[in-house]
C-alpha cells in the first residue's frame, strides 16, 4: 500500500487530488477524479484506490497488473471525504451537461483496442467504468462502446450495456430501446438488460418500470 512522503500536502482541486511537496509546493503526484475508483477514511487516515498505476501527470498505464491504494495519515479524513464528495458531485453535474468530448472518447476506444491487442480484454470493461466516473455518454457513443466490447469480449457485452445506462446523457427511454435493438439481435439479451435495470420491454417497444430503476448519474 503506497504511502505519501513522510510529510506532504494533499490538495483537492475541481477535478483532481494532488500531492505536493510541503517545502516548495511542487506537484509530486496527480490523481484525476475519474481515475479514482473508490476512497475510504477514518479519524486517522484517508485512502483512495486507482485501477492502474499513474505517472506524475495523472496518466494511467492500463497494462499494470494490480490496482494501487494510496494512503495519507491525517486527522481530517471526514473533512476530506465531504470535500471530495462535493467536488466530484459538482464535476459530474458539469460533465453531464456537455458529455464526453470526441477527443476523449476516441482515446477511450483506442485504449480498448490496445488492451485487446495486448491480450488484456478482461480490462476493457474496467476502462469504461473508469471513464464513466463523473462523465456522461451520448447514446451513439454508448452504442459504439457496447459493440466494441461485443467484439473484444463477447461475454461482457451485456454487462457493458448495464454499466453504461446510468451514464447516458439522454434520458429518452425510446432511444435506449433503439440502442438495444441496434446492439443486440437476441431478444433474450435485450430483456435481460432491461430486467437488470428495473424495466420490462412492452410489446410496443416501450420501457415499463418493474421496480426501482437504476439512478442516472
Amino acid at each position: 500500500m503506497p504511502f505519501a512522503a513522510p510529510t506532504s500536502i494533499l490538495k483537492i482541486t475541481d477535478e483532481n487530488l494532488a500531492l505536493h511537496d510541503p517545502d516548495d509546493d511542487r506537484l509530486c503526484k496527480l490523481f484525476p477524479f475519474h481515475k479514482i475508483s473508490m476512497w475510504s477514511y477514518s479519524g486517522e487516515m484517508f485512502s483512495w484506490r486507482i485501477p492502474y498505476e499513474l505517472d506524475e501527470s495523472g496518466e494511467s498505464d492500463p497494462k499494470t497488473e494490480e490496482s494501487h491504494v494510496y494512503t495519507v495519515r491525517t486527522k481530517h479524513g471526514p473533512l476530506i471525504d465531504s470535500t471530495l464528495m462535493a467536488k466530484v458531485t459538482a464535476l459530474m453535474s458539469q460533465m453531464a451537461k456537455r458529455g464526453v468530448s470526441d477527443e476523449l472518447f476516441a482515446k477511450l476506444v483506442n485504449t480498448l483496442h490496445n488492451l485487446s491487442d495486448e491480450g488484456q480484454a478482461d480490462k476493457c470493461l474496467e476502462a469504461i467504468k473508469q471513464m464513466a466516473i463523473g462523465r456522461a455518454f451520448h447514446m451513439k457513443q454508448a452504442a459504439t462502446l457496447v459493440n466494441a466490447i461485443g467484439v473484444i469480449s463477447p461475454f461482457e457485452k451485456v454487462e457493458a450495456a448495464v454499466t453504461l445506462y446510468p451514464t447516458l446523457l439522454s434520458t429518452e427511454d425510446v432511444a435506449f430501446v433503439a440502442l438495444l435493438h441496434d446492439c443486440f439481435e437476441d431478444a433474450v439479451d435485450r430483456d435481460n438488460i432491461a430486467h437488470r435495470l428495473g424495466y420490462h420491454i412492452s410489446d410496443s417497444g416501450q420501457l415499463q418500470r418493474t421496480h426501482k430503476k437504476v439512478e442516472r448519474k
